[in-house]
């Protein structure tokens, strides 16, 4: 499959090679105020890069690059759970680089690897995961559709403390549904 999609805002594509990945995985993880820093061996990184280019289902999650098409710079990563034959469901999540928040970037990015996975894939509900006191990833879930599933309550460590997990869920009706809804709201041309 080729994992190359375009929006208005954004492109998803592979990386193009460990060191672009590795660059913007290191600043990623060490800026993260919300789930904290988080490190990955290079070995590992590069053992997953040269298998599959971070974009096949033989690991948990895939990677895709998110570029900014306004100017054409590396802003962030999608994380794409590729579902292995006959898995029913996949997990998305987005980290953009502090200086490009707040442009709807990852609202659009997300919208990207929806579209990339129910178009590709067998897949009943695509979910993702982030933090009760990170309101702007929820505020972004909430904008493309996704819906709160529940929480977990207490279950990751992060900034000296306990936070929950929030869970959200988006079925394949759900979003073929949003897709109609907005091609009958775009002007005839």
């Amino acid at each position: 499959m080729q994992v190359r999609v375009t929006g208005k805002l954004v492109r998803l594509r592979p990386f193009q090679d460990l060191e672009e990945l590795a660059t913007l995985t290191q600043v990623l993880n060490t800026e993260d105020q919300f789930w904290g820093s988080s490190w990955w061996p290079l070995a590992q990184m590069r053992q997953g890069f040269e298998q599959h280019a971070m974009l096949d289902d033989s690991c948990w999650f895939s990677f895709a690059a998110i570029d900014r098409l306004d100017t054409p710079e590396l802003i962030g990563y999608e994380v794409i759970q590729l579902p292995k034959p006959g898995q029913l469901s996949a997990e998305i999540g987005t980290g953009i680089l502090k200086q490009h928040w707040h442009n709807g970037f990852g609202r659009e990015a997300k919208q990207l690897a929806l579209k990339l996975l129910f178009e590709n894939y067998a897949l009943e509900c695509i979910t993702a995961t982030t933090l009760v006191h990170h309101r702007r990833a929820i505020a972004g879930l909430d904008a493309i559709g996704m819906r709160r599933e529940g929480s977990i309550r207490r279950s990751f460590f992060t900034g000296g403390k306990y936070a929950d997990k929030v869970k959200y869920i988006i079925t394949r009706q759900e979003w073929q549904r949003m897709q109609s809804e907005n091609e009958s709201r775009r002007p005839e041309a």
